[in-house]
């Protein structure tokens, strides 16, 4: 299962909130027999980093994340649609 996001407020930090929403999400990914729950987080973002280390998150460095975005996903869309 991808996480897309997942952002608690600053002044609701440090309550258990964020804890509470992955560990609610990860109950979602193990009754649908999911085999794990993947997403990113920014190399800069320290608290968020430490957090998921002590929920025991594995980070998997030798994966790159990878997007299209404007011109390139739009020229690879039109290439799809050339195509049919």
């Amino acid at each position: 299962m991808f996480l897309d996001d997942l952002f608690v407020r600053p002044d609701f930090r440090k309550h258990g909130i964020g804890k509470a929403l992955l560990a609610h999400v990860a109950g979602v990914a193990w009754k649908e027999h999911h085999f794990c729950m993947r997403w990113e987080v920014l190399d800069w973002n320290t608290q968020a980093i430490d957090f998921y280390t002590k929920l025991g998150a594995v980070y998997l460095n030798e994966w790159k994340a990878a997007c299209l975005i404007g011109d390139a996903l739009e020229a690879v869309a039109q290439e799809a649609k050339s195509q049919k």
